[in-house]
């Protein structure tokens, strides 16, 4: 099972907001197109 820990730079809501879209969109990559692999998820985005 793939493991993925997101943050993003600064402090406060709108960092939190960032690394909900980032690991939101890393979720989508691995679920829905099965894509598992570091190389995988940079292609793709």
């Amino acid at each position: 099972m793939p493991y993925a820990t997101a943050d993003c730079t600064g402090h406060g809501l709108p960092s939190g907001f960032v690394s909900m879209l980032g690991i939101s969109y890393l979720n989508e990559l691995v679920r829905r197109k099965d894509i598992t692999t570091a190389n995988g998820v940079l292609l793709e985005s």
